[in-house]
């Protein structure tokens, strides 16, 4: 997977903190900037009230766990992506 740390120490740098993660989930999904998922426009604001982002143009909101596995998980980010690179080949 492009973009995902090759080993364990740069996973642990890269995933230190639930902030770390978001950002860097975000390099991985979006590697060319944001893009809606609904109408491909390239601008988005990160909403301060909630872990989303929310595009310019047509306002709707995503995560960057949207449409991944780690989609509606409610456990910290850390821990979802330690489960992640636990369970790597």
């Amino acid at each position: 997977m492009e973009n995902f740390p090759s080993d364990s120490i740069a996973f642990q740098k890269a995933f230190a903190t639930d902030e770390q993660c978001a950002k860097t989930l975000a390099k991985i999904r979006w590697p060319k900037g944001f893009l809606c998922p609904n109408c491909a426009h390239d601008d988005g604001q990160e909403l301060s009230t909630r872990r989303l982002i929310q595009c310019r143009l047509c306002r709707r909101q995503t995560s960057v766990t949207a449409g991944t596995i780690f989609n509606k998980t409610h456990l910290p980010q850390q821990a979802a992506q330690q489960d992640r690179y636990g369970s790597r080949p």
